[in-house]
């Protein structure tokens, strides 16, 4: 996961008049910046970042669930709860992002109109409205940088919360058959791959 804030956008694009200095926006940024440090407390505990799983993402159907033996079924629940828990990861790092860029564009808007008032005391300039205040912060570069990164955070966090319900709404249809699978195979005998659990002990149920 890369991190937004670790890109100098918007900055040197318009007088120091119009917003904070460069080096004022560095220090904002620099601030707010706490994404790899985090990552790196997580990573001493022990807590390292999200790997893809190397096996592929099923495509769980009710045609894919009637040709499954038992074997099958247990290696694509593996692979279903991989893909979960990576999924349910990155979004926690995305939700991560989206924070910290909210806060350094709420701290930066606090800024640009600080700057714009603090500059028209002692000119004769007459103080700046509530709307010269609301324009200046809404053309800022750096304010116009950071937004699109929140948008293309915040899309990406869309796309995987809905991978991630359509991941636990197939875990939960596997869960249900391979009780149905087990339940079959312990009629007849045997067990078809699947080994005995004691209740409670079968894949977890999502959803």
């Amino acid at each position: 996961m890369n991190e937004q804030a670790a890109q100098p956008g918007g900055l040197g694009e318009l007088p120091a008049a119009v917003g904070p200095s460069d080096q004022q926006q560095q220090e904002l940024n620099d601030a707010w910046n706490t994404y790899g440090e985090i990552e790196e407390r997580l990573a001493l505990s022990g807590i390292s970042q999200p790997m893809i799983p190397r096996e592929a993402m099923p495509t769980v159907t009710v045609e894919v669930l009637r040709g499954l033996n038992g074997n099958e079924y247990m290696e694509t629940y593996s692979a279903l709860d991989s893909w979960h828990n990576f999924v349910g990861e990155t979004i926690s790092q995305l939700e991560n992002i989206i924070l910290q860029i909210n806060n350094e564009l709420d701290d930066l808007e606090v800024h640009i109109r600080k700057n714009l008032i603090d500059s028209s005391k002692g000119t004769g300039d007459r103080k700046p409205s509530a709307e010269d205040l609301k324009y200046a912060v809404k053309i800022h570069p750096r304010r116009r940088w950071l937004n699109l990164e929140l948008q293309k955070n915040r899309q990406q966090l869309n796309r995987l919360e809905a991978k991630q319900k359509s991941l636990g709404r197939a875990e939960k249809m596997m869960s249900r058959n391979i009780e149905r699978v087990k339940a079959a195979m312990e009629s007849a005998g045997g067990y078809g791959g699947i080994q005995s659990r004691a209740p409670g002990q079968l894949p977890p149920r999502f959803g």
